[in-house]
């Protein structure tokens, strides 16, 4: 860095020049660069503020389907491949793929077993990401196992890949996650523009509030496009939605609200017999007179682009229309009784789909009473 430029050298005759310098990743990649400004003790303390994780998939590739055929979504096990997805089964060939997704600790249990010649960076094509005999007859016997079957009375899998993100490969892992005790929130915001006055930034999944998922890369990329370059935002205000409730009792345990759409376009004073429920959120436990729900966005958005018949555009929602819709909060307090002797609805909201957008993207507040105060807020 100098004359408030980047110099960027990667071995060859000439090296690159910049302006501005983005680093789109995490935290091994980062901690490999030989640079002077990254060195400062400010920076290096925000860059290892997270830790690598390794993660690891496997596929199995079988002529014919021998386990239930009914197996839908996925089976979580003890065993090393830890979490199992059936995808669907061909209709012409009847051949079917099973996935194997493990990121706990299990990976170095399949990394001691990989050749070890193997490249240790997931490559760009299954041929190249083929694992050896012995690997993919451990994950048939694991995975037979886990459907009650003796691995010699079923069919072997043809084929199997892996992708294996090791601590040897050149990210580290597969994922990033904040260490304990870090202020994670400060962190975010610091290291998108680390060395004040400098025209470097950082960005990725690695350091953001959806660490491992496509979110938190795009997450933090809008955040820095629109904070130091002045752009115009790519993600939806509704993106980042999440909805909140306090001033709950200390008799709640937990805490659940489902969201409603009219099935007449007239609204009507019988029983819910003329309501919809188009979306149930998860029961979440009270801590501290309050609960968070993050994802809403994604349900009220589909659902603005159904009711308008998908005349809305990106973060437009001019074209929502006004069908009624409701949303009720739901208590389940302490008790010895069964969980559903104990729910009680505290609260019902009603409005329409054009207001409930327009009030998601001002984060505006839903309704306030002496049980329950609900709002809208976005990270």
């Amino acid at each position: 860095r100098g004359n408030n430029a980047f110099y960027l050298d990667f071995g060859e005759d000439n090296p690159l020049v910049a302006s501005n310098l983005i680093l789109a990743m995490p935290r091994k990649c980062l901690s490999s660069i030989e640079s002077a400004s990254l060195a400062t003790p400010e920076v290096q303390k925000m860059i290892q503020s997270v830790k690598p994780k390794p993660f690891f998939k496997l596929f199995l590739c079988y002529e014919r389907v021998w386990w239930d055929k009914s197996l839908t979504g996925r089976s979580i096990t003890t065993l090393p491949i830890r979490q199992c997805y059936y995808w669907q089964i061909d209709k012409e060939t009847g051949r079917a793929v099973i996935m194997f997704y493990d990121d706990g600790s299990n990976p170095e249990f399949w990394s001691a077993i990989l050749d070890r010649d193997r490249d240790p960076d997931v490559q760009d094509t299954w041929e190249d990401n083929r694992v050896a005999e012995n690997v993919k007859l451990e994950a048939h016997r694991q995975f037979a196992k886990l459907q009650g079957k003796d691995p010699e009375s079923v069919p072997k899998p043809y084929a199997a890949s892996c992708a294996s993100w090791s601590g040897e490969s050149k990210f580290g892992g597969g994922v990033n996650f904040w260490l304990p005790k870090v202020d994670s929130q400060k962190i975010i915001d610091a290291i998108i523009q680390p060395i004040p006055n400098a025209r470097l930034f950082i960005c990725g999944s690695a350091y953001s509030n959806y660490q491992g998922w496509v979110e938190g890369a795009l997450e933090t990329a809008d955040c820095m496009l629109t904070k130091k370059f002045n752009l115009k935002p790519f993600l939806s205000p509704l993106d980042n939605l999440k909805i909140h409730v306090n001033n709950l009792s200390k008799k709640v345990d937990k805490v659940y609200f489902e969201m409603s759409v009219a099935k007449k376009e007239e609204r009507s004073n019988e029983e819910d017999g003329q309501w919809k429920v188009i979306y149930k959120s998860e029961e979440k436990k009270v801590e501290k007179a309050s609960a968070s729900w993050d994802g809403l966005g994604v349900v009220l958005e589909a659902q603005a682009k159904k009711l308008s018949s998908g005349r809305t555009q990106d973060g437009d929602y001019s074209a929502v229309d006004n069908t009624p819709m409701k949303i009720s909060f739901l208590l389940i307090k302490f008790g010895r009784f069964l969980p559903s002797s104990r729910k009680c609805k505290v609260q019902t909201y009603e409005t329409t789909a054009h207001d409930l957008i327009n009030k998601a993207q001002r984060a505006d507040k839903l309704f306030k009473n002496s049980k329950i105060t609900v709002e809208f807020t976005s990270t």
